[in-house]
């Protein structure tokens, strides 16, 4: 398909504020792969089909959802792409260069503005990719918890793996 096919196809899917911010994240993490020495090609195709099952699944299913959806329905088969797609949520350890770009354009792509830190996060995203993530998981770890929303394994477990590699890296 198409960016353009892929876009149509995603305005009949999305709801029209879902629709906007996936044009955010595919033009934040484009610009992101441009520092990082990543395709932005693949970048900006995982960035516009990273929430494709949002409506099909909920708050954390919809990436691994998503990720099955962009192969079936939009014909995807980079595995770069859809591992992107399928952990943009909840993070997962040993991510991929491609893997972050996607968590964090998720996170800081202009159209948010309710999160904490995002100036901060939107100028270290250019610079450590690595504590950018950690920083992410960190805020959204705390929110969870204040909010006595449920935490998902696989984000502890995300979080664990980075602050291990950022405490023996530093």
């Amino acid at each position: 398909m198409t960016e353009e096919q892929i876009c149509e196809k995603l305005q009949q899917v999305l709801k029209p504020g879902r629709y906007r911010h996936t044009l955010g994240v595919a033009d934040t993490a484009e610009r992101m792969a441009t520092v990082w020495h990543v395709s932005p090609a693949q970048a900006r195709l995982a960035g516009l089909l990273h929430d494709c099952g949002k409506e099909a699944g909920d708050a954390l299913s919809h990436g691994p959802i998503g990720a099955r959806l962009a192969c079936t329905d939009y014909g995807v088969t980079d595995e770069e792409i859809l591992s992107a797609i399928a952990c943009h949520t909840t993070g997962k350890p040993h991510m991929s260069t491609l893997d972050k770009i996607i968590f964090i354009a998720d996170y800081i792509e202009p159209g948010r503005d309710q999160a904490p830190h995002l100036d901060e996060l939107r100028k270290l995203a250019y610079e450590d990719l690595d504590l950018t993530l950690l920083k992410i998981l960190k805020d959204t770890l705390d929110y969870l918890k204040a909010s006595g929303k449920e935490i998902d394994t696989r984000s502890l477990d995300t979080y664990h793996y980075y602050l291990h590699k950022h405490n023996s890296e530093n």
